[in-house]
């Protein structure tokens, strides 16, 4: 008998090949199920042992000599003596599931998929009676009825020999279909699910489904063991490292058995996609203290991480310009400092402050962002007044100008900075001060009355000490300085008034003294009469001291009767050294007698 069959292993690739679209879905169902035509013309009435198979191999593991790795499987042999065999290679596949089908008339029989496995890199049918004849095919006869999609095994077969018959051994492995694949991307598509598309070659047999590892390096796989449903949930808390474009994958291998050991592989292959995440601020609180006139430098550094790969961060301010100073900011690696402009900004009180704010933004190459803030706090310190004049001055005169007024100037830098004013003492030599506490405000008074003795030309200088002080108690002084000048004081006369008598052949002389004085310092007198020749007698007087003496000319004078008398008058002068002059007249009385 000749058996006719056509043999083509790409037509045998679509058996197993499962479309989404539903009609390819209904017509690769239809293809799991091998329909073989036979048409064979007898001979003797012999017995044809008809043997398709199908070659596959775990092709995601390989041997030494890079040939895919073998399924398990169990042995079965063909001859009656069910012998032990020896493989004829060393290396490679073994023949799988016994399914046979016996021949006796031209019929066309169903076949299930069945397994015939070889370590031959070539693709064909072997077919041998039960005699152990090989039967060659006639091309063109035999037809794979609806099968519409390749198979994803491969067809092979191989022959053993056992007690020098050949044999055979078969399995029928689950058939699968396409291969499950998902996405997941960071912190938006979390979850992915399938189902493994695999059915049982023989019918009214189950399927188990075994996972290789259900954890992956970015999340869990979960797989129902016995419905192939799988899903794959990424760990986004803890895996955020995939940059914008960057992409990994995760493969969970699934290994489908059906009940009678028969097994097969399939990998869910899952595509993790990354996301841009933006930078974390890694640094401290960034904030430090200057101080004027103390730390006038500070200094930080602003950091911060990307979880991507390869993310590359930039630093940038808002405004490197304070109120008070500079900030100073490095773009790569975030390292700031700020200096205080000291000489320029003193206005800070003790106990103020000024915050200077300097916002940093780190930016990654993806464009995503974070910022964190410098605080730089400015303290103020206590600066002490400061005077406007270094001398406040102001003149007075004897009998002249009595009063001057004038104002210590004061200001304090400091924000709203109190000043007070006070003196250390308000009485001078010739006069007295007066100052107003809270402006600064000061007057001289001279005591005229009672002070006159500075001579024409001579000054004398009277001073007060002003201390500003602001309401911290740093201070300030000023000496307020009055310079009185003195006037010529005419002398004045200190002598009573000056009288006496003389009388005719009694009392013939007489004497007294003009005195005066002068206010003003080293002030000398002299005293000059206007006329010492009197009618009666004559005048003497010492021009330093004033002292006078009348002797009345009794000789010549005699002409007074009894009871009358005559007035003899000197009109003393007094002038000081500086011209001033004030006068005394000494009177002398003449009394006649009787002659």
């Amino acid at each position: 008998m000749v058996v006719k069959l056509m043999a083509d292993s790409e037509k045998n690739k679509q058996a197993t090949k499962v479309s989404n679209n539903e009609g390819t879905r209904k017509r690769a169902k239809k293809a799991r199920r091998l329909v073989v035509p036979l048409s064979y013309i007898s001979r003797s009435n012999s017995m044809a042992l008809i043997l398709p198979s199908y070659h596959v191999v775990d092709t995601g593991h390989h041997n030494e000599d890079n040939t895919p790795d073998l399924l398990h499987h169990t042995e079965y042999v063909t001859h009656t003596s069910q012998n032990n065999y020896v493989q004829s290679e060393t290396k490679g596949s073994q023949a799988v599931n016994p399914q046979t089908t016996n021949q006796t008339a031209a019929t066309t029989e169903q076949f299930q998929p069945q397994h015939h496995v070889e370590n031959t890199g070539g693709h064909h049918y072997h077919y041998v009676s039960h005699y152990g004849n090989q039967i060659t095919p006639v091309a063109g006869i035999s037809t794979y009825g609806q099968m519409m999609t390749p198979p994803a095994i491969s067809v092979n077969s191989h022959t053993y020999t056992s007690s020098g018959q050949p044999n055979t051994s078969y399995l029928t492995p689950p058939v699968i279909g396409t291969p499950q694949s998902g996405v997941v991307k960071e912190d938006t598509t979390l979850v992915t699910h399938g189902t493994v598309d695999a059915h049982s070659a023989q019918k009214g047999t189950g399927l188990s489904f075994t996972p290789d590892n259900l954890h992956g390096q970015y999340g869990e796989f979960a797989l129902d063991k016995n419905t192939g449903e799988w899903s794959y949930t990424l760990d986004n808390s803890h895996h955020q490292d995939l940059a914008l474009g960057e992409s990994h994958t995760e493969v969970l291998h699934v290994t489908i058995t059906n009940n009678s050991g028969v097994s097969v592989h399939q990998d869910i292959t899952v595509t993790v996609q990354g996301t841009n995440d933006i930078p974390v601020i890694t640094s401290q609180t960034q904030h430090d203290v200057t101080k004027e006139d103390d730390t006038l430098f500070v200094k930080g550094q602003v950091t911060a991480t990307d979880v991507d790969h390869g993310a590359v961060l930039t630093y940038t301010p808002d405004n490197l310009q304070g109120h008070y100073g500079v900030f100073t900011l490095n773009s790569s690696t975030g390292k700031w400092h700020y200096t205080l402009d000291n000489d320029a900004h003193q206005a800070l009180a003790e106990g103020e402050s000024h915050n200077e704010v300097l916002l940093v933004t780190v930016t990654d190459d993806k464009g995503g962002t974070t910022t964190q803030q410098v605080t730089v706090t400015v303290e103020g310190t206590n600066d002490k007044p400061v005077l406007h004049t270094d001398m406040h001055t102001g003149d007075v005169n004897e009998d002249g100008t009595l009063l001057v007024r004038g104002q210590v100037l004061a200001s304090d830098v400091d924000h709203n900075a109190k000043l007070t004013y006070t003196a250390g003492h308000h009485h001078g030599v010739y006069g007295d001060f007066t100052l107003n506490a809270d402006s600064g405000t000061w007057t001289y008074t001279l005591d005229n009355k009672h002070h006159q003795d500075l001579a024409a030309g001579e000054t004398h200088t009277e001073s007060m000490l002003v201390t500003v002080t602001d309401d911290k108690g740093a201070t300030v002084t000023e000496t307020v300085v009055v310079t009185v000048t003195g006037t010529n004081d005419k002398p004045v006369i200190t002598s009573h008034a000056q009288a006496d008598t003389v009388k005719e052949d009694d009392v013939l002389f007489v004497q007294g003294q003009v005195t005066a004085s002068d206010v003003d310092h080293g002030a000398v007198l002299t005293y000059t009469p206007d006329n010492l020749q009197g009618h009666y007698g004559t005048f003497v007087l010492n021009a330093s001291s004033g002292k006078w003496h009348y002797t009345l000319d009794n000789n010549a004078h005699q002409a007074l009767a009894q009871g009358e008398s005559h007035t003899e008058t000197m009109l003393v002068t007094v002038t000081d050294d500086q011209g001033a002059t004030t006068t005394q007249q000494v009177t002398v009385t003449v009394e006649g007698t009787n002659d």
